[in-house]
């Protein structure tokens, strides 16, 4: 069973030095990945750069929204029974600055001067999980997607789990900010909107519950 895991931070160039990100470090992802490899499913790990990842395991890496899109689709021009998407993808993209009053695209200036002024202006990014069924080969991939808040109630939780649901995906991890720390990752997993099949407490038991799905896909 081939499996693709998407994991780790997009990068939103600004120039030559400077980027808009956010602090994924790819290490849930580089796991999951490991985990799976380790029971043998044949995986392909695509992973942001300077994101953790295992050498062992083939992969390449993504910058940007539309670098990732783009590797996207190429790779799901092969057959993949399974895509988990555990990226932290950014909703914006550069789209062009104003310096000293003045417009110019991402990169037409090598590096903006310290002293300019400059305003950033974003545009929104579509949602990637919307298009996985289109860009895959296999039209009956299972989609595994994760869903990150930080400091929601259970109604804001139950709201933008709800959402994810509507990207027609199979299975939703949540996760809030406040509840992972170097000791604790927890989290629940649920199979449709309002259908809670599992929770954890660790990275350990996170794959678990991934390796019911997958073993059961």
């Amino acid at each position: 069973m081939k499996v693709l895991v998407v994991s780790g931070a997009t990068r939103e160039n600004i120039d030559s030095v400077r980027f808009i990100t956010n602090f994924s470090t790819g290490a849930t992802g580089k796991k999951i990945s490991e985990c799976l490899d380790q029971n043998n499913f044949q995986v392909f790990h695509l992973y942001g750069e300077s994101s953790k990842r295992n050498l062992n395991i083939a992969g390449e890496s993504f910058c940007s929204f539309k670098s990732l899109n783009e590797k996207l689709k190429e790779k799901l021009r092969e057959k993949f029974d399974v895509i988990i998407m555990n990226a932290a993808i950014s909703d914006y993209s550069v789209d062009f600055l104003e310096i000293n009053q003045r417009s110019y695209e991402p990169f037409e200036i090598d590096k903006i001067d310290s002293s300019s002024e400059v305003k950033i202006n974003l545009k929104r990014n579509f949602k990637l999980l919307n298009r996985l069924r289109e860009y895959s080969l296999n039209k009956n991939i299972k989609i595994i997607a994760f869903k990150l808040t930080s400091n929601a109630n259970s109604i804001e939780i139950s709201t933008k789990v709800n959402k994810v649901f509507e990207s027609d995906v199979d299975l939703v991890i949540h996760n809030d900010l406040s509840e992972i720390s170097l000791e604790k990752h927890i989290g629940k997993v649920f199979d449709s909107p309002q259908s809670l099949i599992g929770e954890f407490e660790t990275k350990d038991e996170l794959c678990d519950e991934i390796l019911k799905f997958v073993r059961g896909s």
